[in-house]
């Protein structure tokens, strides 16, 4: 077997440290670094420089980094899901405040109506003036049902001292809801009645005080 050159055995000595060649040319390098001080002295140079796991060291590398890897996602997890939370907490909170203080906001998606009848002196029909249960203000003596939030639903208050037979006529004039009774701590359901349009409320009752919730 012809022995092989410095030159040659330099460019081998990674490839043999990674164990990548064939077991006979490994016995050949072998034998040259047996018999040549500076070849041998460039191989444990590289040793050095270059430690590579092999085997069961590789392995364990393997597992420490596969496990460095799980904790770190764990960890981006659990902070993205608090990030989401604490984000999520705050448009709840922003929305609430917006909802609760808000007047135009709360007067759309929590729609309230009220009348109110004191020292009745008629028995007859008497039509209803409606205000918001927000600002008190007098909205119109038409019933308009201009939220989707609106239940269509008239509460006749428990306080009230009479029960209440209501009459709903719409713009041209048309009943379209007659003798409704609603007793004193009852509601009755207004969902024949449309969206957006305009009804004329009347009121008959032998109670002298009447109070009239509208959702």
């Amino acid at each position: 077997m012809n022995k092989i050159s410095c030159h040659l055995v330099k460019d081998l000595l990674p490839l043999v440290i990674d164990g990548v060649v064939s077991e006979e040319t490994k016995q050949e390098v072998e034998e040259h670094l047996n018999d040549c001080a500076e070849c041998r002295k460039e191989y444990e140079q590289l040793k050095r420089e270059v430690p590579i796991p092999v085997g069961e060291e590789l392995q364990e590398e393997s597992v420490q980094v596969l496990k460095h890897m799980k904790q770190s996602m764990a960890k981006k997890n659990i902070l993205d899901s608090l990030v989401a939370a604490v984000i999520t907490l705050a448009l709840i909170v922003a929305g609430y405040f917006v909802v609760t203080e808000v007047d135009v906001v709360n007067r759309y998606v929590e729609p309230h109506l009220y009348a109110t009848i004191r020292d009745n002196d008629t028995k007859g029909w008497q039509p209803l003036t409606f205000y918001e249960e927000i600002t008190g203000e007098e909205t119109s003596d038409v019933l308009v049902f201009d939220s989707v939030f609106f239940r269509r639903e008239i509460v006749n208050d428990a306080n009230s001292d009479a029960a209440v037979t209501l009459r709903v006529t719409n713009s041209r004039g048309t009943v379209v809801l007659d003798d409704l009774v609603i007793q004193p701590g009852t509601s009755a359901s207004l969902k024949q009645l449309e969206r957006n349009q305009e009804y004329q409320v009347e009121l008959k009752t032998e109670g002298d005080t009447i109070f009239l919730n509208l959702f």
